[in-house]
């Protein structure tokens, strides 16, 4: 049997409103957020690229006439060409599709990159440094150290949304800085004071710039968390006010529907006199049909709406479940031996009383049963089972040898209107309501439902209700 495209002889609809489930969305395995992880330092990458050049050249306007002019050249040469390059490279990347498989690729790359221009920055300290050993050139070299790590400190903000570009370029520029203060005699006399100034004064920096960013995160977090409660209530609204629509509509149709039910059946019955003419009594019988599959998609759609707006009506009482079976599968004989299909009952030896709602109970067996036959082909077989699972729950079981379907059609089928195959809407009719209001029906009654096919082989129903629910 398939599952894919229901039945119309349920009525309703499991219940859920979807926006719930949209921040689950944002949540996933370790490998997709590295991936958006480093997506994301590429774009940020983009935007620092400009800081440091710009940053050199006023720099170099500041101190050229403290510093060596050919020094100073080479290094504005040095930071400008990494910078073209890196610019080359990231418009490289943004013309380039960027499949997963080549994020990490791009990300080294540009990681690679961004380390070497620290390097490159912080050695600035010592092309920079001014030259002499009057007063004003050494107090002039140790306050070079504020800007220079200052700089440095706002692109490992930039930078921070990739922890692995963050850590090299850390270690590097910090340790090029070292390096350059330790080469020059004026800084190495004075290091003791120096390298602890520049640890505050990055540490300072980074922190404030850190909180600043922090605190746009939250704030942009924020907006977008009111802006999806907002879409939630309006989706909310709307899904409200369409299934009271289509429950008021569901009603009016009814109506005229059944009486049009009665006269094609009293026609098609000659209840007031024979008909001579034997087409007419077809016309009647065709009326009667239509009419009658027609009422069980209108109350289907009903029982849906019933569903999403709580409106379903639930009486529990304490229901003989072989009472049921032996309803369901009395009522179900007559179109099994239309279709030449076997149907046939496993029971228990035992009277077995479930709480539940008696209708919703027969409508859930009646509804997997009738699938069970609609897709099980000449000379198959449907059993029914009912029996105690190991933990001692009950379960209803529908097995059959009819048409069966593939694992990826299994969660289709369970989906309202879900239609795995269109062919099969061809063959069966059927409005894709009948297995979600089954899953749906079981879960009203504390229960779980799962369906377990193979193409060509058969499926197998599962509804199991808790064992609190069960006398024995």
């Amino acid at each position: 049997m398939s599952y894919a495209n229901g039945t119309a002889e349920g009525h309703g609809l499991e219940t859920a409103t979807k926006a719930e489930g949209a921040s689950s969305a944002l949540v996933g395995s370790r490998t997709p957020l590295r991936h958006e992880e480093i997506s994301r330092f590429l774009v940020v990458s983009r935007t620092n690229i400009a800081i440091e050049p710009i940053a050199s050249v006023l720099f170099a306007i500041g101190l050229w006439q403290y510093g060596d002019i050919r020094r100073i050249g080479i290094w504005l040469a040095l930071i400008w060409a990494l910078a073209v390059l890196r610019l080359l490279l990231n418009l490289h990347i943004q013309r380039t599709d960027l499949a997963e498989e080549r994020l990490a690729e791009w990300g080294f790359a540009v990681s690679a990159v961004t380390t070497l221009a620290g390097g490159l920055w912080a050695s600035g300290l010592l092309f920079l440094w001014p030259v002499g050993t009057e007063p004003l050139a050494n107090a002039l070299g140790f306050f070079l150290v504020v800007p220079i790590m200052a700089v440095a400190g706002i692109v490992v903000v930039t930078v921070a949304v990739h922890v692995l570009a963050v850590l090299p370029y850390l270690l590097v520029t910090g340790i090029v800085a070292a390096i350059c203060l330790l080469w020059q005699p004026t800084a190495s006399s004075a290091l003791p004071v120096t390298l602890p100034l520049m640890g505050l004064i990055v540490a300072i920096v980074m922190l404030a710039a850190l909180g600043w960013w922090v605190n746009s995160l939250h704030a942009r977090q924020a907006q977008l968390s009111k802006e999806l409660d907002a879409a939630h209530e309006a989706a909310k609204a709307a899904h409200l006010t369409k299934s009271e629509f289509v429950a008021n509509i569901s009603h009016e149709l009814r109506t005229p529907l059944n009486a049009i039910n009665g006269f094609s059946e009293i026609i098609k019955d000659q209840a007031f006199g024979p008909i001579d003419t034997p087409q007419y009594l077809e016309y009647a019988n065709d009326i009667y049909e239509s009419g009658g599959r027609l009422l069980e998609v209108i109350n289907d759609i009903l029982e849906l709406s019933n569903l999403e707006t709580g409106k379903m009506s639930f009486a529990e009482e304490w229901v003989d479940v072989r009472a049921v079976v032996h309803s369901v599968i009395d009522a179900a004989l007559a179109r099994a031996d239309e279709a030449g299909v076997t149907l046939q009952e496993i029971a228990s030896d035992r009277p077995i009383f479930l709480l539940a709602d008696r209708q919703l109970l027969k409508q859930i067996l009646s509804n997997l049963v009738s699938n069970a036959v609609k897709f099980t082909p000449l000379g198959g077989e449907v059993t029914v089972e009912v029996k105690f699972g190991p933990t001692g729950d009950l379960m209803m079981i529908v097995n059959d040898n009819g048409i069966g379907m593939s694992p990826e059609d299994i969660a289709t089928a369970q989906t309202p209107f879900g239609q795995a195959d269109a062919s099969l809407a061809r063959r069966f009719e059927g409005t894709g309501l009948g297995i979600p209001l089954v899953k749906s029906l079981v879960e009203l009654h504390g229960g779980t439902f799962r369906l377990q096919s193979d193409l060509s082989v058969g499926t197998r129903a599962i509804a199991k209700f808790p064992a609190n629910s069960i006398q024995k």
